[in-house]
């Protein structure tokens, strides 16, 4: 599990390589919900996942190898784009940390 660090900002853009793949990952606030969209080398991977707490952020199987999931430090709150890496923290698993974490959920 990588902790992925996030701006205390509601939009933001930016290049990660995680597990060998180079990500651009946009975090965007829409309402009152944080959003994610991921290109995976260029090419667009998912567009507008809702992100929850300790919930998988992407929905469905894909070619991106692993997912995302916020973790609310005080409680299980949506995460809220003011305490992003303090309350509220991504992480990103690898397909064999997303198997032992839905064993846990």
């Amino acid at each position: 599990m990588i902790e992925v660090p996030l701006e205390q900002i509601p939009n933001q853009i930016f290049e990660i390589i995680l597990n060998n793949q180079d990500c651009t990952i946009h975090m965007f606030l829409r309402g009152d919900y944080l959003y994610l969209d991921l290109m995976l080398d260029n090419e667009p991977v998912f567009y507008g996942a809702i992100c929850y707490d300790r919930t998988k952020i992407l929905p469905v199987n894909s070619i991106f190898k692993g997912n995302f999931i916020f973790i609310d430090n005080l409680g299980r709150h949506k995460p809220e784009y003011e305490k992003l890496n303090d309350r509220y923290k991504l992480y990103y698993l690898t397909n064999d940390e997303v198997a032992e974490f839905n064993n846990l959920i």
